[in-house]
């Protein structure tokens, strides 16, 4: 029974479906399946029958913050700390694949062990996605010169060249934790993000197309998550009772608490209803007594959806993938990082509308949001597209995961017998 130990660095909730529903398939190929994630998300995966070792896993409030400013998500010392942990659990339970989303020091250590590796991420982070279009680029932000600067440079040689080296200043802190421990430092973040023996895209091709793949890359398909868990009543209810504008904050903390408050008060003020669902966040100035206003901290996203018109959101990739999966209509109003370029996706296949910069104009959100929710093209663009949405690429995932461990155990006693496991730099730090 080959056996796979999946590492979950979960800033998002993406972070921690992707390897939720990577070792269901596993597990009901039989494999043998151990979750290391952080104690924030380890509920998730124990719902799911998956009990889970407990890593620690940086804050996310934090790590966007950071990356709202152009920096990295990471500090080297953290990320040094990463390194030991992994190391540590990989040595203690000996898998023959290691898989990894987010948690790049997985990676790297179990290659230094010889073990087979596979990264988990979305096209955003692959060394040939096309960084161009009509989007803010916050990979061109930096901490002395604004962002918008370099909007209008996004398809020039000079914005190539301005995103790729920022794309290595992000991953600084990366290349200098893989030095401190005794490993090779990589090039860029995307460099980090895609790598792996096997990289998974958890992406649909016809949605988010790359330009050319490596041999390493499979894409997943449009992935849907559904925990099982029934709606309440409540909105059960509140759903039937007439027309419903479901509108999602994510939980990236991509939008700021009072642009949030402001744009659900002008969609109400445009005689809309809405559910909003709050995704963990705590915010003041909501009209609590406004019987078309329905909030919500969590919601089972996949079984609401089945109940609305039309769904707002700032254009995370899980949330999109599920909206197309069940033909809702979107507007998309990303805010930060690869949001834009969902955004940008779903727009051009006529499954969704989207605003720039949405947050900043409450009364242009609320005007966008009765447009889209009254469009009945849209609607029936998007149901079409649910019917033409090939299913997730299971089969071929779970087929180079056999493929990747029947190499690695020979390959993993062979080095096991050449050299010293652990590289003696990184020994030292555990001492």
């Amino acid at each position: 029974m080959p056996r796979a130990l999946i590492f979950s660095q979960a800033l998002s909730a993406a972070h921690a479906v992707r390897p939720l529903l990577l070792a269901q398939w596993l597990r009901d190929d039989n494999w043998q399946v151990e979750i290391a994630c952080g104690e924030h998300h380890r509920p998730w995966f124990a719902r799911a029958g998956l009990p889970a070792t407990t890593i620690s896993s940086p804050d996310a409030r934090r790590a966007y913050a950071r990356l709202r400013r152009g920096a990295g998500m990471f500090e080297a010392d953290e990320i040094i700390h990463h390194h030991q942990e992994d190391a540590a659990l990989i040595d203690d339970l000996r898998p023959d694949v290691v898989c990894a989303d987010f948690r790049f020091s997985a990676l790297e250590q179990a290659r230094a062990r010889g073990l087979a590796t596979v990264g988990l991420t979305d096209v955003t982070c692959h060394p040939a996605f096309p960084f161009a279009g009509p989007a803010p680029d916050n990979l061109l932000a930096t901490s002395n010169l604004p962002g918008w600067l370099f909007t209008g440079l996004a398809n020039s040689p000079l914005g190539a060249w301005l995103r790729r080296a920022h794309l290595r200043d992000l991953a600084a802190p990366l290349r200098a934790a893989s030095r401190a421990v005794g490993l090779p430092a990589l090039g860029d973040f995307q460099d980090y993000a895609a790598q792996g023996d096997l990289c998974l895209l958890f992406d649909e091709p016809t949605v988010m197309p790359l330009p050319q793949l490596r041999p390493q890359d499979l894409y997943v398909g449009a992935c849907d998550w559904d925990p099982g868990t029934a709606l309440p009543d409540h909105v059960q209810r509140f759903c039937a009772e007439g027309p419903v504008v479901y509108v999602s904050a994510g939980t990236q903390e991509a939008v700021a608490a009072q642009a949030l408050v402001d744009g659900v008060r002008a969609i109400l003020h445009a005689g809309l209803r809405v559910v909003l669902s709050m995704g963990g966040r705590h915010v003041s100035g909501l009209p609590a007594e406004d019987p078309r206003l329905l909030v919500v901290d969590f919601v089972n996203q996949a079984r609401i959806l089945d109940r609305i018109d039309l769904f707002v959101h700032p254009s995370g990739g899980m949330s999109c993938y599920q909206a197309l999966r069940r033909g809702v209509p979107m507007l998309l109003a990303p805010a930060i990082a690869t949001q834009h370029y969902y955004a940008i996706a779903v727009e051009d296949i006529g499954a969704g509308r989207r605003l720039q910069q949405p947050w900043r104009s409450p009364a242009a959100l609320a005007a966008a949001t009765r447009a889209a929710a009254g469009d009945i093209g849209l609607r029936a663009r998007a149901r079409w597209i649910a019917q033409e949405l090939p299913p997730p690429q299971i089969e071929s995932v779970v087929r180079r995961l056999h493929a990747l461990a029947d190499a690695s155990s020979p390959r993993h006693r062979a080095l096991q017998a050449a050299t010293c496991v652990m590289p003696p730099m990184l020994a030292a730090c555990c001492s």
